[in-house]
This record gives C-alpha cells, structure tokens and sequence, in this order.
C-alpha cells in the first residue's frame, strides 16, 4: 500500500476510539450503529484473514497480534450491539458509564489499539519483533561485505583457523 494511502489510515486508526465515542455522543442511535458496523467489519475481516491461511505465513507477533484482535473484536461487536439499546445509548453518553460500558470502551479502546499496532508493522513503521543479530554481523566467508566470498587472510605470524 501506497504510503500516502496508508498514512491516513493508519491515524484514523489510531483516533479510532476517540472518534467512536464522539459519533456515539453526537449521533445517539445511529453513531452507535455505524461503530458497531465497523467492529463487525473488523471481526469479520480478522476471520476471513484467520481462515485463509495467511497466520502460518505471519512472524510469531504479528500471528498473535492477530488471533488478539480477532478476539477483542467478537468482544468488541457483541458489546456494541447492546450499545445499540434506548437505554445502552444513554449510558453510553453519560458521565459516569456503568460496569458494562466501561467494558465496552476498553474493548474497543483495545481493538483499535490492536489494529494500529498491526497495520503501523504491515506499512513497515513498527518492528513485529525485537531486532535479531544481521547475518552480515557473523564473522566468515559470505556473510562479512568485506570478504566478498572469499576466506580471510590468516593473521600475520599464526595459521588460519
């Protein structure tokens, strides 16, 4: 993806949730709906992502950050939906949300968390794991730029081991 395209995205993403709340806030009944669309339009893009094989391609954290927001978004969508209630709307608005939609904002607080994370790896701006040692940083033949696939030298006054 085009970074011009993916940039953008990647900051809608990351103001997600506080853009979810304002259109819960703002809209009522309808910003409820479209934010529970678009936790199921996650879901079930995680799914199809999940059942199509491509986890057995993915690097360990990328395959876990994955299996993570697939989870987080079935939770996400199902507690979305009760959101979607005359009375789920107004506790939803309030100052002071009860324990059920305290769980719903930190569920889709965590899912748009997720998705960040994972789409800043696929555009290349996050690491999917911690740095390993370059091959090129491993002495011998082939693997150090400056022997240039021959051996090296044996060092003066000793034989090459």
């Amino acid at each position: 993806m085009p970074r011009a395209i993916g940039l953008p995205l990647l900051a809608l993403s990351g103001l997600g949730f506080p853009l979810s709340q304002f259109a819960i806030a703002r809209l009522g009944r309808q910003g409820a709906l479209l934010v529970a669309g678009i936790t199921t339009a996650l879901l079930a893009r995680d799914a199809y992502v999940a059942a199509s094989g491509t986890p057995a391609r993915l690097a360990p954290v990328p395959k876990a950050l994955l299996y993570a927001e697939l989870a987080v978004a079935a939770c996400a969508s199902a507690l979305g939906l009760r959101a979607l209630r005359d009375q789920g709307i107004s506790e939803a608005t309030s100052r002071t949300p009860g324990a059920g939609e305290m769980l719903r904002r930190a569920a889709l607080g965590t899912l748009f968390g997720l998705h960040t994370w994972r789409f800043a790896i696929y555009l290349g701006l996050a690491e999917p794991s911690p740095r390993r040692a370059s091959p090129r940083s491993c002495d011998g033949p082939g693997r150090d730029p400056r022997y240039r696939g021959r051996a090296p030298a044996p060092l003066r006054g000793g034989r090459a081991s």
